[in-house]
């Protein structure tokens, strides 16, 4: 292909590429630091766009090419972000929490972080951030579209928040030599079960067998993996339960509740459902907003039931470090998530709210978010055998959202 060609073809993705970028900068919902982002983007494929255009001036095939290329790799890091930001701003999502989202995101992550809050088409809610220096302190939020109006639903945020500050705050450093020890230590005394014998006689008569264990043995690495993992979710259940107390647990429960008799437990850097329940009961509990010990009863999983005996090993050893590691997670999420950087949830504030929404109407002071959402969860709770679920939840996400944007007016007139 020529010169000429490759600099046509390059000229005809970036022309549909920042048409695209200037239907969605004119979105009538787009939020100011949205359009802030795209602008950012926009300005970036230009760049390339000139430099392609100097290469050419220069008759340099190579330079061209290169330039060229680079121009696709930008599009293929942009492109999801572009379909997040469309979907930012379809209606069905509940604009009104945009701003204490926001708040929080700079509480937790630093007043440089731009939130994208969008519905997806996944039942998962889900976060994803970003590693390339084109989008640094981009968070992208997703909850499942069908749901993206339900207020109810808004406290997995904070579990998704929770692998922002996760990768933001180093917590697994701070965890990898106990995770690391408790592995080794399962492997050492499962040595015989692991290796075999013979090969465990071998490791034993080393001058450091621990070392060779842990250099030559597969299974403490898959070990140490699934746990790193494990934790990251353990931490983040703590975030989210820290944040929003008991609305977290109920939200969690809404969308994963109940579990299928016999299901299998099929992903190892997850914990098990029950040890996940009782670190988020146990959470609940130190951080002041406890919930009834037969709360999450019905969520179990059984490990798969062909699982090879090595990989039995790594999962056992895995949920180990896990639960030796949960007090050091929990005092981690009290480090970083300090009163004066997220308020605890106010019972007077949640008792006002309740009787607000009970009396069919929104709250009229200045409530924290938390304070919002756990006031509906408990109204919401109540005469659900009424059968009109689908109405009265309708009205309360009318009270909620209202009292939302009350709430902003107070904060931002200083009322």
């Amino acid at each position: 292909m020529n010169i000429s060609e490759t600099l046509a073809n390059a000229e005809l993705r970036t022309a549909l590429a920042l048409r695209q970028i200037d239907e969605l900068a004119n979105g009538e919902h787009s939020h100011d630091h949205t359009k802030d982002i795209l602008k950012e983007i926009d300005k970036r494929i230009s760049d390339n766009l000139d430099g392609l255009k100097r290469a050419a001036a220069v008759n340099n095939a190579d330079v061209v090419r290169a330039n060229a290329a680079t121009l696709i790799l930008d599009l293929d890091i942009y492109l999801p972000v572009l379909g997040y930001i469309l979907r930012s701003s379809n209606v069905r999502n509940a604009f009104e929490v945009f701003d204490p989202l926001m708040d929080m995101c700079k509480a937790l992550l630093g007043p440089d972080v731009r939130l994208i809050y969008s519905s997806e088409w996944d039942y998962s809610p889900f976060m994803q951030s970003f590693s390339s220096p084109k989008l640094m302190n981009v968070v992208v939020v997703g909850l499942p579209a069908h749901e993206s109006g339900n207020a109810l639903l808004i406290p997995v945020v904070g579990h998704e928040l929770g692998h922002a500050k996760w990768h933001k705050s180093g917590v697994l450093s701070s965890l990898k030599d106990e995770v690391s020890k408790t592995i080794l230590d399962y492997v050492m005394d499962n040595l015989d079960d692991i290796v075999g014998p013979d090969n465990a006689k071998t490791y034993m008569s080393e001058a450091d067998p621990r070392q060779l264990v842990a250099l030559m043995v597969g299974e403490v690495g898959e070990a140490q993996d699934a746990a790193e993992q494990q934790c990251e979710e353990v931490f983040c259940d703590m975030v989210g339960t820290r944040i929003f107390g008991a609305s977290y647990l109920r939200a969690f429960a809404y969308l994963l509740f109940p579990s299928p008799a016999e299901s299998e437990r099929f992903n190892f850097c997850y914990p098990s459902n029950t040890a996940r329940m009782k670190y988020m009961k146990d959470a609940a509990k130190h951080f002041g907003t406890p919930v009834s010990d037969d709360f999450g009863a019905d969520f179990e999983d059984t490990p798969p039931k062909d699982l090879r005996p090595q990989l039995q090993h790594v999962l056992t050893a895995a949920d180990k470090a896990t639960e030796a590691a949960f007090p050091s997670i929990l005092k981690a999420v009290e480090t970083h998530l300090t009163t004066s950087v997220i308020p605890m949830i106010d019972e007077g504030k949640v008792k006002e709210l309740e009787a607000a929404f009970a009396a069919k109407g929104p709250g009229n002071a200045n409530y924290t978010l938390p304070d919002i959402i756990e006031a509906a969860w408990r109204t919401h709770l109540i005469g659900l055998d009424k059968g009109e679920r689908f109405a009265r939840l309708r009205a309360l996400n009318e009270f909620v959202f209202k009292t939302i944007e009350v709430s902003e007016f107070y904060r931002r007139s200083g009322g």
